[in-house]
């Protein structure tokens, strides 16, 4: 009984897994260097199957040590079955460490649950 619930456990978690690694992410900043309370330009990117639904992180999402301003997105562009998806986040950073970074995951889709994916 135990050896079936744990085999279902792992097919369970190794589906999303493979999924996962058909999402490819990436994220960096257009600036290296940024001003305290100015915006300074994050792009984020991810090329995924045309039949897999992502999504991005929004205005409430925890950007630390960052702090979000606006966001542009831009239409999904499908290609051979693959598409594409992109935006640039707007962040304002009230810090005066002299190295900061980011890493924003897309959440794939996966019927009532999601899987945060980062590059």
């Amino acid at each position: 009984m135990y050896s079936r619930i744990l085999v279902c456990g792992v097919l369970f978690v190794f589906s999303f897994a493979v999924h996962a690694q058909e999402v490819k992410v990436r994220g960096w900043f257009l600036s290296d260097t940024v001003s305290i309370g100015q915006p300074t330009a994050y792009i984020l990117t991810a090329k995924h199957p045309a039949a897999e639904t992502v999504v991005f992180p929004d205005s409430v999402f925890a950007y630390q040590p960052f702090e979000f301003d606006h966001k542009k997105y831009f239409a999904t562009q499908t290609q051979a079955g693959i598409s594409t998806d992109s935006a640039v986040y707007y962040l304002n950073t009230f810090e005066v460490d002299s190295l900061q970074s980011l890493n924003l995951p897309v959440f794939v889709i996966h019927g009532k649950d999601s899987l945060a994916v980062t590059g």
